[in-house]
């Protein structure tokens, strides 16, 4: 048997992770395949908490990384760059309260994984994304709004035409009589004119019925895509704090 160490199998490193022990929580943040990696990432970790809010007493440690461990909230030390997931990443985080009960939220992990600069525009790409869709079903929504209204309008000018029609068609004498009475000739470019305005208000009732109908499609398909991601938001939220219990 060969004494070559080349050939001899050595045994796989363990592991490494993070623990951010707080007074109500801690997370776990792992793997890391390196000390090199962990220790550059603790010490970010603790340039970030001199102007990040974090509650008191926070404390960071060295351990084996441990994927099964309860009672922790275990995070990566990597973060996608993909808007849509950091924003629904972000939208899942509970808010706030200056307490720093969060850290490290995302925006910390963004900056500590991407650097400074770039993880302020990851983040703030991805906050543009929070409510994409919801915007864009408002957006359809508007348009849809806008036609009801137009069709409203020309349906009630239609109506109108109508009974001016029929007005004309009352004042009408059947023999033209002098001064005073609707010639035959003023009527029948009245009726041409009122006639003409009733087809160009059906013309507009048709372009408009095909782009509300085609506003429409799509407010259904944002407002669809935007009820999916809340329910994500809402599983993300509820998976998170069955973790923290």
């Amino acid at each position: 048997m060969s004494n070559d160490p080349l050939t001899v199998p050595q045994p796989r490193p363990a592991a490494l992770a993070i623990n951010i022990v707080m007074p109500e929580r801690t997370v776990h943040i792992g793997p890391f395949s390196s000390e090199i990696d962990r220790d550059e990432y603790a010490r970010r970790l603790r340039r970030a908490m001199l102007s990040t809010a974090h509650p008191d007493g926070t404390l960071l440690g060295s351990v084996p990384h441990t994927p099964d461990l309860d009672g922790v909230d275990h995070l990566s030390p990597t973060l996608t760059s993909d808007p849509y997931t950091l924003a629904d990443l972000i939208d899942a985080e509970p808010p706030g309260d200056g307490t720093g009960r969060t850290f490290p939220d995302v925006f910390t992990r963004l900056t500590i994984q991407y650097g400074h600069d770039r993880g302020i525009r990851l983040y703030e790409n991805a906050l543009a994304h929070t409510r994409e869709e919801q915007a864009h079903a408002d957006h359809f929504a508007s348009h849809v709004d806008g036609c009801d209204r137009i069709l409203e309008l020309t349906g009630s000018a239609n109506s109108d035409m109508a009974v001016a029609r029929k007005i004309l068609d009352d004042i009408k004498d059947a023999e033209w009589g002098g001064d005073g009475e609707l010639s035959h000739a003023d009527y029948a470019d009245a009726v041409a004119t009122l006639d003409d305005i009733r087809r160009q208000l059906r013309a507009v009732e048709r372009i408009v019925t095909a782009f509300r109908r085609e506003a429409e499609s799509y407010r259904v398909e944002h407002a669809a895509a935007a009820d999916e991601r809340q329910q994500r938001r809402e599983q993300m939220r509820g998976e998170k704090a069955a973790k923290s219990a």
